[in-house]
């Protein structure tokens, strides 16, 4: 028991960068997502929540621009941001815990809130390169600990004022470039990979990005409803902080359940949809702390799926050939622009629709999300379920070989595969990827994709090749038995 209790618990490195990429995450949803200045309480008052409205539209538009930009970005070495991103947050946070009042009356607060919204994209990207750098093995437990950080610091700081909220940031940026460094030494640098070069080795299709939008869509405009419907900006964070640590929670219990490594996007996507459906529709119709419960319950459901975005991504890394900074823009630009969305809507709806603006935004969302469960409903491209799927070239001689199928067969009992999953099987251990298994069995590949990660799962292999690798080891163990007695006569 204490053996399986160390294999499970983070290695000091994980936890280290874990921690340090949750305390950039935190920075992120209390400048620009959570009221950390503490203005703008009441609902209606969109005047004074529009300069951090400033910051994180800023936010945003730099991850486009880092996406066009990436190659530069990756040949100058995107490490180099952190120290000059880090001191550019610490100076506006500290200026604004110094000059706050000062600086609500000029226009100076708009452009540094800009400024910190281009500050925090280069901290974000400087973090690319330890993200797409992990090991398999320990993606799942990095990005857990990274949203227990971000879910504990929002939690924490919801009771206290808004100048120790500033505070806190400097901290928080500080100690995150400081845990960078403690794990840069032993970063996987690679060789230089062009984004043109990444889009052609990994086809991303725009239609998953549909769907990471119309999530953070969900979760701006939840946070920005929060704001000022239950006790102002610390009810907001307590909000935002149980659902972060409700997400984590279901997580556990998930991956629990299925005894595997990591989270699909596409299965994630697929069993919370109801979820959201249902609470989107009751929240307009109740209020106060019940109001709270079901909001700190969608955002568990919402960033349950951006978990599983960012295990995906940090997955797609190690399995293709990908430029780390295009990938990490890539898949997290679309998140931003649905956040920043969703505050414009919240702001909008007020101004527009206070009548029916809960009733016609939660319609709205309903409508969004399912356009996004429908243009990618197991998921549009690798981003949503990562697989290895091609022909592993298995010679026909091994395919007809008698002794290969029966290696099939006794892998298949040993480790009690379904006997759908005993078809794929065969099929996988014969070199077949994911569309020729489809085809033959007439089944969605999505379908085939599933099967091939329950699989490997209970198999306790992470590729194709791995599997191939254990039924010939089986062949040689039966060939052995049949040999044996043979030469003893």
């Amino acid at each position: 028991m204490a053996e399986a209790l160390v294999k499970r618990w983070p290695s000091a490195e994980t936890l280290i960068g874990g921690i340090g990429y949750g305390m950039v995450l935190a920075t992120v949803y209390l400048l620009f997502f959570a009221a950390a200045h503490g203005a703008g309480d009441a609902s209606t008052d969109v005047a004074g929540r529009f300069p951090d409205v400033v910051g994180s539209v800023s936010l945003a538009a730099c991850f486009v621009f880092a996406q066009v930009f990436s190659d530069r970005l990756a040949k100058m070495g995107t490490h180099r941001l952190l120290w000059p991103a880090t001191a550019g947050l610490a100076a506006f946070a500290g200026s604004f815990c110094l000059l706050g009042d000062f600086l609500a009356r000029t226009p100076f607060m708009y452009a540094a809130w800009a400024f910190a919204g281009v500050c925090t994209t280069l901290l974000c990207i400087a973090w690319s390169n330890y993200l797409c750098s992990i090991e398999k093995a320990a993606i799942l437990r990095s990005s857990i600990v990274a949203f227990v950080t971000m879910g504990a610091a929002c939690l924490l700081l919801a009771f206290v004022d808004a100048w120790t909220r500033m505070l806190a940031v400097v901290m928080l940026v500080l100690l995150s470039s400081v845990f960078f460094m403690a794990v840069a030494r032993n970063l996987n640098v690679r060789l230089y990979v062009s984004k043109r070069d990444s889009l052609e080795n990994l086809h991303l299709d725009v239609r998953s990005s549909l769907s990471y939008c119309f999530t953070g869509l969900a979760i701006g405009y939840l946070v920005s409803e929060m704001a000022g419907s239950w006790k102002g900006s610390s009810g907001q964070l307590a909000t935002l902080g149980v659902g972060i640590l409700g997400a984590v929670l279901v997580a556990a219990l998930v991956m629990k359940v299925k005894d595997g490594s990591f989270l699909l996007l596409g299965p994630v996507e697929r069993f919370t949809f109801p979820l959201l459906v249902v609470g989107l529709l009751v929240e307009p119709y109740v209020g106060g702390f019940a109001e709270a419960a079901c909001v700190a319950v969608l955002l568990s459901v919402l960033f349950l799926r951006d978990l599983a975005r960012i295990v995906n991504r940090s997955v797609l890394s190690t399995e293709f050939t990908v430029q780390q900074c295009y990938l990490y823009v890539r898949a997290t630009m679309p998140v931003l622009v649905g956040l920043v969305a969703g505050r414009l809507l919240s702001f909008a709806s007020v101004a527009f629709l206070p009548d029916v603006a809960a009733v016609s935004c939660s319609i709205l969302l309903v409508v969004m999300l399912s356009v996004g469960i429908t243009v990618a409903p197991y998921g549009a491209d690798p981003l949503t379920m990562p697989t290895t799927s091609a022909d592993m070239g298995v010679s026909q001689e091994v395919r007809s070989s008698g002794l290969w199928r029966a290696a099939c067969e006794k892998v298949a009992e040993k480790y009690e595969l379904t006997p759908r999953e005993c078809d794929v099987f065969h099929m996988l251990a014969h070199g077949r990827n994911a569309q020729v298994i489809a085809r033959e069995f007439s089944l969605s590949i999505y379908t085939v994709k599933s099967h091939a990660y329950n699989i490997y799962r209970k198999v306790g292999v992470d590729s194709q090749q791995a599997l191939i690798d254990q039924v010939e080891k089986e062949q040689k163990s039966i060939k052995k038995q049949i040999t044996e007695p043979r030469g003893r006569l």
